[in-house]
């Protein structure tokens, strides 16, 4: 069994435990908030301990991923955190607010050799199930995508 946390609960945080419940395999142990009451709330709803520090959270319940459903201006801070640890991390999107930012998380998660993943939440739209849409590229040609992958297992 895969043991995770969670930072931030909030609407997307909430939506992620609510993804992780339905999940074989894997189990949200801790969450964390800088709201108490929010976090303990969370926590109650999930059956998971609550926290309001990241780092203490990770050193008291050293997971195998860090799932970071924060505002992008937290994501840099958030993965160096996880990467001193050597957890990997599952970032919600966007990544972050410059790309300058994007790559000090690439190189944070690149540095320490943890395993980085961008949240995306298209793997259950229609278009998805067919493996198949067409997008449009700056000039406007068409493109048909055959694939969008979506992790399925953690290593």
């Amino acid at each position: 069994m895969l043991r995770g946390c969670l930072a931030g609960c909030r609407f997307f945080g909430r939506i992620q435990l609510d993804g992780w419940r339905r999940v074989a395999g894997a189990r949200i142990e801790a969450v964390t908030d800088l709201d108490r009451v929010r976090a303990e709330a969370a926590a109650a709803e999930f059956a998971a301990r609550p926290y309001t520090d990241v780092g203490e959270m990770l050193d008291r319940e050293p997971p195998d991923f860090l799932d970071i459903a924060t505002r992008p201006d937290s994501h840099l801070p958030l993965v160096r955190l996880a990467a001193e640890r050597r957890i990997a991390v599952l970032c919600q999107k966007p990544m972050a607010n410059t790309w300058a930012e994007a790559l000090a998380i690439a190189a944070a998660a690149r540095d320490s050799g943890i395993r980085l993943m961008i949240n995306e939440n298209w793997r259950r739209h229609r278009l998805r199930k067919t493996g198949q849409f067409t997008t449009k590229t700056p000039r406007h040609q068409e493109k048909r995508v055959r694939h969008l992958g979506f992790l399925v297992s953690w290593w």
